[in-house]
C-alpha cells in the first residue's frame, strides 16, 4: 500500500482512496453529524449561523454541500460576487443574469460578422491592387 501525508494533519497513513489519515476522516465526519444535527433540530439557516453554533468551518460545511451531503435541508450562504443569500450554486440569479449578459456581449464582439467584414474589406482591396497592376 502506498504511504502518503494526510494533507489536514501531515500524518504519515496508508493511503487507500482519501488525502486524510483515517483519524482526520473520522473527525470530518463527526463535523458533518454536528452540522447535519443542527440543520435537523433547527431547520434551515444560514451558514454563518451553524459555523457560530457548531465550531464546524464553513469552508468544510461548503465542501459537505457541494458533495450533496444535507438532502432535505436548505442551507443558505452568501453569492461569491454580491453577498446576498443563495441556497445553491456560487452566484445569485441576478450576477448569474449578469455574467450570461457580458458573455453574450463579448461573443456578439468577437463574431464572424466583424470577421467577415475585414475579410470583404482585404478582398476589394487586392482585387483593386490586381486590377491596377494590369493597366
Amino acid at each position: 500500500m502506498p504511504l502518503a501525508n494526510c494533507i489536514k494533519c501531515g500524518k504519515l497513513y496508508n493511503k487507500i482512496l482519501h488525502d486524510l489519515c483515517p483519524a482526520c476522516i473520522a473527525e470530518m465526519e463527526q463535523d458533518f453529524e454536528k452540522v447535519y444535527a443542527f440543520l435537523k433540530e433547527n431547520g434551515p439557516t444560514h451558514i454563518d449561523v451553524i459555523h457560530e453554533e457548531t465550531g464546524v468551518e464553513k469552508k468544510l460545511i461548503m465542501k459537505f454541500l457541494a458533495e450533496g451531503r444535507f438532502e432535505g435541508v436548505t442551507v443558505s450562504y452568501k453569492c461569491e460576487s454580491c453577498g446576498a443569500s443563495i441556497n445553491k450554486g456560487k452566484l445569485c440569479a441576478k450576477c448569474t443574469e449578469d455574467l450570461n449578459a457580458q458573455i453574450q456581449k463579448m461573443q456578439q464582439d468577437a463574431s464572424p460578422r466583424g470577421q467577415v467584414k475585414a475579410q470583404a474589406y482585404l478582398g476589394r482591396s487586392s482585387l483593386d491592387r490586381y486590377r491596377q497592376r494590369d493597366k
